[in-house]
């Protein structure tokens, strides 16, 4: 009788599973979508904190934190939405939330969500949820600063707290 996989064993035929499935350009984006799809209550808390952002993108003050912030090329973050025909809303709407426990980032107690680079990608890490249960109202902020991450801002300066702060003068 086979002995059922050691969990080392399993891992790696996850692992091999996933590159093999990810070897292959749309069918690769879309396989990493479902493996790391967030999921119940955490997909659930996502979900409300981008409708939240949304309906405080509605706001043309709101709005105007994306002309607040430039790339690295120097245009605004706005001029990027323009040259796209898209306005903040919408552009959020692109913008993927994966689930990010094993982003190393998200290991910090104090790190909700993690962005790298300009991807259209955004880690939620497994405290996000007790942190929106606490502040609810904050969540929503955290989802349009990742969302500024996501069109090229970079971070040191300004620093998180610069970003997350101009946000909530802006939002409020």
């Amino acid at each position: 009788m086979a002995s059922p996989l050691r969990r080392p064993h399993r891992q790696a035929v996850v692992a091999l599973w996933l590159a093999l499935g990810l070897s292959s350009g749309t069918a690769a984006a879309a396989s990493l979508d479902k493996a790391l799809a967030l999921a119940g209550m955490q997909g659930r808390t996502l979900d409300r904190a981008r409708a939240r952002a949304v309906a405080l993108l509605q706001n043309e003050a709101c709005r105007a934190v994306f002309t607040d912030f430039r790339d690295a090329e120097g245009r605004t973050l706005q001029e990027k939405l323009d040259a796209a025909g898209q306005t903040p809303a919408e552009y959020l709407g692109t913008v993927h939330f994966l689930n990010g426990e094993v982003q190393p980032l998200c290991r910090r107690s104090s790190v909700q969500m993690v962005t790298t680079g300009k991807s259209l990608y955004v880690y939620a890490c497994p405290q996000l949820q007790q942190f929106d249960d606490r502040h609810p109202e904050i969540t929503p902020l955290l989802v349009i600063h990742e969302a500024l991450h996501t069109l090229g801002l970079g971070e040191n300066p300004p620093t998180p707290m610069e970003i997350t702060s101009r946000i909530a003068a802006r939002c409020r």
